[in-house]
């Protein structure tokens, strides 16, 4: 057989990069299409936390400092 003729051969399920099926397809090509922006958010999101939770300690600490001072009034 030329290359022309000869048969096509279906893709190995197996073999296949990308799986196919309904709801695992569509995890798969989401997580492909927006993977970076994803990371993104969750490493912006992690550095926020850890920014918020040093400035509660510092507030925290502000609060103590300033109400243990005795007031004159």
């Amino acid at each position: 057989m030329t290359p022309i003729t000869r048969p096509r051969l279906a893709p190995n399920r197996a073999d296949s990069i990308e799986p196919s099926g309904s709801f695992s397809g569509l995890i798969w090509l989401t997580w492909r299409q927006h993977r970076w922006t994803l990371v993104s958010t969750l490493v912006l999101a992690a550095v926020l936390v850890g920014w918020m939770t040093y400035l509660s300690a510092e507030l925290t600490d502000l609060y103590h400092q300033c109400h243990n001072t005795a007031s004159s009034g």
